[in-house]
């Protein structure tokens, strides 16, 4: 799976279909993602939210996975 960089505000982003996250670990910079609504869907049906698989951001590639959804960006707790 092909991640681009976050290019816009979130609010923008998903008016638009495009799911914003953050990609992040020991040994990557934290850093701002987006990517298509079915793109996410069909990784997510595919993989889980257990199992790690392959992305690419700019020229680097990295293993991921899932750590956290949030389902419902409105809900204030």
């Amino acid at each position: 799976m092909k991640l681009d960089l976050r290019s816009n505000k979130v609010k923008v982003l998903r008016t638009e279909g495009i799911i914003p996250g953050v990609v992040y670990g020991k040994g990557i910079e934290s850093t701002p993602i987006q990517l298509p609504y079915k793109t996410f869907l069909s990784t997510l049906s595919e993989y889980g939210l257990t199992r790690t698989f392959p992305v690419s951001l700019g020229r680097k590639k990295h293993i991921v996975y899932f750590k956290d959804i949030h389902r419902d960006p409105y809900n204030i707790h």
